[in-house]
């Protein structure tokens, strides 16, 4: 499950990741990275990238994918995280998986652990401080006639090193599979999340910077959005009763109390 990360990465592209991606995709990763976004939670407006491997775009979406074939924009409140092991299935994300594949940058993500009660926020970030969870897509035409682009966060089992924190994790990608992911067919096999190292430690919540607005336009232009702080290290985790309703059809990931 993830349902809190961040975007925060200054200076130059770690070397690990320029050695394993193209230009393309690495020109897309630095404007993606421009926004700096210290917290990010379901709704919110962050940069994806998505299209071919070889011909990226950079794009602000809402983080809670809406099907285009969707009635309301209410489902979006359950669609936030999608199992791996069901993308093929779940109406919800079948005909993304199969069309509209993206990337979502990250410098680190929060998830709760502990007793219930007595739960608190622990940050982990990937190698190096910057990679990208495997996501998917889509645009829906709102009844007011707005064209709103939504995206989910790919969940699976959590690799050995992080397995202690929390019993999911978003499929963080390896660089070298990031091609694969967006380019790839439903019947590939799906990346395996990358093993680490991660950095793991105690969260606190990030100062709210001014509020920016999320740049609409063409492509490869840079992109500021708003964003909402965290709780605190004492806050609550989130409330897992939203997700508990919507049943085993939609796929979505599961809060844990």
């Amino acid at each position: 499950m993830c349902a809190r990360f961040a975007l925060e990465f200054a200076g130059e592209l770690p070397e690990s990741l320029k050695r394993a991606l193209a230009s393309p995709l690495l020109l897309a990763l630095a404007d993606a990275v421009q926004a700096r976004i210290p917290s990010v939670r379901p709704t919110d407006r962050v940069p994806v990238i998505h299209g071919a491997s070889d011909a990226p775009v950079v794009e602000p979406c809402a983080w809670g994918l809406i099907p285009r074939w969707a009635r309301d924009a209410t489902i979006a409140r359950h669609t936030f995280n999608a199992r791996v092991e069901t993308l093929a299935e779940k109406p919800a994300f079948r005909d993304a998986f199969r069309h509209r594949r993206c990337l979502v940058p990250v410098s680190r993500w929060i998830e709760w652990t502990g007793p219930a009660g007595q739960r608190t926020p622990v940050a982990i970030a990937p190698p190096h401080g910057l990679g990208a969870f495997a996501g998917l897509w889509d645009s829906w035409r709102a009844p007011d006639g707005a064209l709103r682009r939504t995206f989910t966060v790919v969940t699976c089992p959590p690799v050995a090193a992080i397995a202690h924190v929390h019993d999911r994790m978003p499929l963080l990608l390896a660089p070298a599979d990031w091609p694969r992911w967006l380019d790839g067919r439903p019947s590939d096999p799906v990346p395996d999340p990358l093993e680490g190292p991660y950095a793991v430690g105690a969260w606190r919540a990030a100062a709210k910077p001014p509020a920016r607005r999320a740049m609409e336009g063409s492509p490869r232009r840079s992109i500021a959005t708003g964003d909402r702080s965290l709780e605190g290290a004492s806050g609550p985790a989130p409330d897992s009763r939203l997700e508990e309703r919507t049943g085993s059809a939609l796929g979505v990931e599961p809060r844990r109390r």
